[in-house]
Parts: C-alpha cells; sequence; structure tokens
C-alpha cells in the first residue's frame, strides 16, 4: 500500500507544477507588457537542470513553487534563482528555448524558433537586450553567440556569473548532486578551457578563476575583469550588473 500511495500522493503536485509551467508568458509577451529592454540568458541546454545553488529551507519558497524537485527541493537553478530580481530591476529576464522542450522551464520567459531561425533570433535579442547573461557553460551554439557578441560589440553587456556558496550544506546534497550529474553524462566544465572558450571568440581574460558568487564584465575591447565577488543573495548580484550598464551608458 505504502509503494502504490506515494506516487499516487505526488500526482496533484505534479498536475499544478504543469500547469504553472503551462501558463508561464512566453518572451514576446513579457517584451510587448514591459518597455525596458530584456535582459538575455545564455547557457547549454543541460544546465537548465543543473542546479546553481543550494538554498536554506527558509528561503525555498521564495524563488520557486513548494514542488519544484521532490528529492532535492533546495536545489536552485540560475534563472529560478535570479530571474525576478533581473526582472524587477533592470527588465524582463528571456531566453532563446530549447526546441525540444515539452514544456517551457520555470525562470527566464522563452521564445521558441524553428532550427533555422535561431540565430536570427539570437541577433534580434542581442541587439535589443540591455544585458546579456550566463554562467560558466559550454556547447557549440554557445561558441557562436559568443563569437557574434564579440563581432557585433556587444561585449560590454556580456555578465559572466559563478555559483554562490550554498546556503545550505549537507552531505546528502553533495553526494546526490554529484550522482545526478554523473548519472545524467553532464559534461563537466573547466575554467581553464571555459576561458580558452572566450579568448577564442576574442575576449581577453586573465582571470586564473573567479570565486564563488563572483561577477565578470568586459569593456568595449572585450577585455574581462572581475565586477565583484563572494555575493550571494539575487540582490547582490544584480546592484553590480546595474551599476556596470550604467557606467557604461546601456
Amino acid at each position: 500500500f505504502y509503494r502504490l500511495s506515494v506516487p499516487l500522493l505526488a500526482i496533484p503536485f505534479i498536475a499544478f507544477k504543469l500547469r504553472k509551467q503551462i501558463e508561464e508568458p512566453s518572451a514576446l509577451e513579457v517584451m510587448n507588457s514591459d518597455p525596458r529592454p530584456p535582459v538575455l540568458y545564455l547557457r547549454a541546454f543541460f544546465q537548465e537542470v543543473e542546479p546553481f545553488t543550494t538554498v536554506s529551507d527558509d528561503e525555498i519558497g521564495h524563488y520557486q513553487d513548494t514542488w519544484h524537485n521532490q528529492f532535492l527541493p533546495n536545489n536552485v537553478t540560475l534563472e529560478v534563482y535570479l530571474s525576478s530580481a533581473f526582472s524587477e530591476h533592470i527588465g524582463p529576464f528571456i531566453a532563446l528555448g530549447n526546441p525540444e522542450d515539452f514544456f517551457p522551464p520555470e525562470g527566464a520567459a522563452r521564445l521558441y524558433s524553428e532550427d533555422a531561425d535561431w540565430k536570427e533570433e539570437f541577433m534580434k535579442l542581442g541587439k535589443e537586450s540591455a544585458a546579456i547573461v550566463m554562467e560558466l557553460s559550454s556547447s557549440e551554439n554557445l561558441e557562436w553567440e559568443l563569437d557574434t557578441i564579440f563581432q557585433n560589440n556587444w561585449q560590454q553587456k556580456l555578465f559572466i556569473i559563478t555559483k554562490p556558496e550554498p546556503k545550505m550544506r549537507s552531505f546528502l546534497y553533495i553526494f546526490m548532486n554529484a550522482f545526478m550529474s554523473l548519472a545524467k553524462g553532464t559534461p563537466k566544465l573547466n575554467w581553464s578551457k571555459f576561458r580558452s572558450q572566450l579568448r577564442n571568440s576574442g575576449f581577453s581574460l586573465d582571470i586564473e578563476k573567479p570565486k564563488n558568487g563572483a561577477i565578470i564584465s568586459f569593456d568595449l575591447f572585450g577585455k574581462g575583469f572581475l565586477y565583484g565577488d563572494n555575493l550571494k543573495d539575487p540582490i547582490d548580484f544584480i546592484g553590480p550588473i546595474k551599476q556596470s550598464l550604467k557606467l557604461k551608458g546601456n
């Protein structure tokens, strides 16, 4: 009876989550209702389910519905952690959608396009955006996006964010996060390789390895510099980015 009752009890919560995702507004709807330039989120698609940080039990309700993750509910992705703060203080938080999505993930509002059109859509969003944000990431499409950012002189819009220190540490979460990454075959992301990728796109980045909770910004010539570290809460990340954009005249 126990084995049967647990899955049955989960059905209402799964249905609630699916309904919430279905009702999420698209990027076009969000941009049409908000005149401010958007904040464009870049990532490899596998990172859409990878934790950006682990929040405390008291905080989890601030970032997502209670039933987001039945097994590791304190895990929060970058877009879930930061989307509300970006949308409130800078502009609507948007991203190009994975064409394989059955439902849009929580966080950034998605713009879905045909495979043949996504580069054109990226060009439009990159030009219109106030800021372009990403964490340590790697994919062929992302390499093209970084090349395009540099070639179009959008480098001052680009901000790289590193993961903050987890607010909740437990052996269970450390073990399960490592196990899930291994089971899914999640690529291991290496700062040295990521820095080489940026250099191949034309950026100059001499930072050996940033600390947790860091922001890296770029000047007009694509030279990267540290714009803050040891940041923890969402608003801690938004403040330096907003200040940098103001100084750059964006």
